[in-house]
């Protein structure tokens, strides 16, 4: 075990190591981005602010490495990085843990005291001060911004030692502390290294929430619904949930709670729905009858017999995959402290007298699929319906762009040799399919082929196709948000007309990509960025949007095929950009042209923000640029044109021609994937993939179109049940 996680370690070494040459960030803020960023999916953190660099004053005895603020827990989450890269295992204990978490109490006790003038202003650690701040006079204000816990996260790259894992009362590795900020409580979460490698081992990325109601006091009544004689491998329950367990629940894990689909589509703002705090106020007894309740999976219970039948002791990955709105309703508005019209409370809510109902779903290991659980959020019933079908990562959208990214090769570029981008539809999917490749060898083989500098996830494409719209406003509402308003908009449009997401809106996307991560690596490396950092996210997507913008009003664009074909933007396109992010960053910190809005990153998330932008006259100097980087009026008409036959050519490829695109190999890979799920050879599962093998390597029996179309669907099929496959 102990040699397991050395070689984890070191191999994360390298990775934090490329990230450091290739972005020019600190070696410890390439680790506290990549962990960071590995929590965030989990659901601890919402769209966090990560720093370039850590802003430590030794006088006082403070650091932060980034915040992040989760309105659907009500948590203010505070980072802080102990970060260490010996070739070995070095141990932490709980009070090093509790050193490192002081560090950032002290500077929330100067927030505190609105005295943070020691901090350079203009600085990464100003500016969290005052949005923090701006968190604290929110949340006091009774306004949307419920800030109920404050989060000391510690992201160490040591372990916790014996002694310090006893210490800790529970084994999510965070205890309380003492001193309250503003009111509020206060915890210590320790996330180590031994923690952060369970969780990337884990097949769904996640951290399971392993729910034991025995030590809550509080079982679940059952009622079983399918078990006896069920060889399906799902259970089902229904149950009986009291109120005041829910919000206990919600209370220790958050969001953490909610399946992801469930937790990037519901916008939870705080403000419940006024229908169920109604109930829950003035008739908490009629709620189980009035409340859809809840939808919720798991991996595996414990049972046991009580005097009123079975009840539920364990449930291990706990997940609601319908309701999440009930649940955050229930936990938040007994903590409202505003009274309705009639002068009632929302604090005397009693929630000992509401009961819901949930339908339990338990899937075994052996079954569990992404399109199992999404199938099961889409089928049930929701008063606030999520709307999966557009948005989960089984839209044939998203299927769609991943199935591409495996098969096109890209432009050489500047390289030697051509590589792949890889469109992470599903959360881990990177992960999953490197350590299929069972061999070192195998498996460095797949990086070559699949960078990881070349991954892009959902919420990435969402964050590179907005600030492509223009719309950097709404990218800056978060990641999570921005996706839910980009990911409606494209899975409305695919269903529209999905030959319009064929290879050329791949190619404009890794384009995008490109132009978004070089611009940003870049700004990270400027110099007048390094003597004055912060503000980079919203510097990236302003500045882009307001280049297109500029373009725009020339009549000009912006030549996306010369950065696909070349892989990278010319030097003198990214000088006249570098210059413009200057610009645009000076703007954002003038307190005049913000019109009054002291908060910066609260201006940025306003429309009328990007209004002002829009409003200035900037002379971008046009003939810096090489003539391949912009296109005119009548190149944009003829590119939009040969795009439109390319698109119409894709659309009328044949069954014939798509089953020539598929190799040999994998074709008898879908044979041999059949043939494991119990399908004998002459069974048209095996049959058929059999057949294509044999015409794409011989070609000498030319089979009918029915077998071809009838290979090609059994193909999809067996995608959908977790067939994959890579070319060596």
């Amino acid at each position: 075990m102990a040699n397991e996680l050395l070689d984890y370690k070191l191999k994360k070494q390298e990775d934090w190591k490329l990230s450091q040459l290739g972005d020019g960030m600190f070696l410890t803020t390439a680790f506290t981005k990549d962990y960071t960023e590995l929590l965030t999916e989990n659901g601890f953190f919402d769209d966090p602010v990560i720093f370039d660099e850590a802003h430590i004053e030794s006088s006082k005895g403070i650091r932060l490495d980034g915040f992040s603020f989760n309105e659907s827990d009500g948590i203010l989450s505070c980072i802080v990085t102990d970060f260490e890269d010996e070739d070995k295992i070095v141990n932490i204990s709980k009070t090093d843990t509790e050193k490192a978490g002081n560090r950032v109490t002290k500077f929330l006790e100067q927030i505190e005291k609105s005295n943070y003038d020691h901090l350079e202003k203009a600085s990464e650690g100003y500016e969290a001060a005052e949005n923090i701040n701006f968190f604290f006079q929110k949340d006091e204000g009774n306004e949307d911004i419920k800030i109920l816990k404050i989060r000391i996260a510690v992201l160490t790259s040591k372990v916790l030692s014996d002694r310090a894992k006893k210490d800790f009362s529970k084994k999510d590795q965070k205890f309380t502390l003492k001193r309250k900020i503003k009111n509020k409580d206060c915890f210590l979460e320790v996330y180590d290294l031994q923690r952060f490698k369970d969780i990337e081992d884990s097949d769904t990325v996640s951290e399971p929430v392993n729910v034991n109601f025995l030590e809550r006091k509080q079982t679940i009544k059952a009622l079983p619904a399918n078990v006896e004689n069920n060889e399906s491998g799902i259970e089902s329950y229904l149950c009986v949930m009291p109120g005041k367990l829910l919000s206990e629940l919600y209370d220790e894990f958050g969001q953490r709670l909610l399946e992801s689909n469930v937790r990037t589509f519901l916008d939870f703002t705080g403000k419940v729905n006024k229908g169920i705090r109604e109930t829950l106020l003035l008739e908490p007894e009629y709620f189980f009858a009035f409340n859809n309740g809840l939808t919720v999976t798991g991996k595996n219970i414990k049972t046991k017999s009580g005097s009123n039948g079975l009840e539920i002791t364990h449930i291990d990955d706990m997940q609601i995959v319908n309701g999440g709105q009930t649940a955050a309703s229930i936990f938040f508005a007994p903590k409202d402290k505003s009274r309705i019209a009639s002068g009632q409370r929302w604090q005397d809510i009693d929630l000992s007298k509401v009961f819901l109902q949930m339908k339990l779903t338990i899937i075994s290991e052996e079954i569990v699929t992404d399109k199992m659980q999404a199938d099961i959020a889409r089928f049930a019933n929701s008063q606030n319906a999520v709307n999966t079908a557009d948005l989960n990562s089984n839209h044939p959208f998203h299927k769609n762009l991943e199935e591409i990214s495996l098969r096109l090769p890209m432009p050489a570029g500047q390289g030697v040799t051509s590589t792949f981008w890889f469109y992470e539809r599903a959360r881990g999917a990177y992960k999953t399919k490197r350590r299929k490749e069972l061999t070192p060898s195998k498996q460095k083989q797949f990086e070559i082929k699949f960078p990881r500098s070349q991954l892009f996830t959902k919420t990435d494409l969402a964050k590179y196709e907005n600030t492509w719209r223009m719309n950097p406003h709404e990218v800056k509402q978060g990641a999570q948000k921005n996706f839910v308003i980009m990911g409606d908009i494209l899975s409305r449009e695919y269903d529209k007309n999905p030959d319009d997401f064929e290879e050329p809106f791949f190619k404009d996307i890794v384009a995008k990509a490109i132009l978004f991560k070089q611009t940003d690596s870049e700004i990270n490396r400027a110099e007048w960025y390094k003597d004055d950092r912060g503000l980079k996210a919203e510097t990236t997507t302003f500045t882009l949007a307001f280049l297109r913008h500029i373009f725009k009003k020339e009549k000009k664009d912006i030549n996306l095929e010369t950065i696909y074909k070349n892989q990278s933007i010319s030097e003198d396109f990214l000088n006249e950009i570098l210059k413009l992010a200057n610009f645009v960053r000076n703007k954002m910190r003038d307190d005049n042209f913000r019109n009054g809005i002291a908060n910066i990153s609260e201006f940025t998330k306003r429309k009328n923000s990007w209004e002002a932008f829009k409003s200035l006259d900037y002379q971008f100097d046009f003939s810096k640029l090489n003539r391949n980087d912009w296109l005119n009026a009548n190149q944009q008409q003829q590119m939009q044109k040969e795009q439109k036959e390319t698109k119409k050519v894709s659309a009328q490829i044949s069954d014939f021609q798509q089953v020539m695109n598929i190799s040999e190999s994998e074709w008898r890979a879908l044979a041999e994937f059949n043939t494991e799920k119990g399908y004998e050879l002459t069974d048209k599962q095996v049959s058929l993939p059999n057949l294509m093998a044999e015409f794409v390597s011989k070609q000498r029996r030319v089979p009918t179109e029915k077998q071809f179309q009838a290979a090609l669907d059994i193909r999809i099929e067996a995608k959908n049940n977790g067939f994959e496959y890579f070319e060596n």
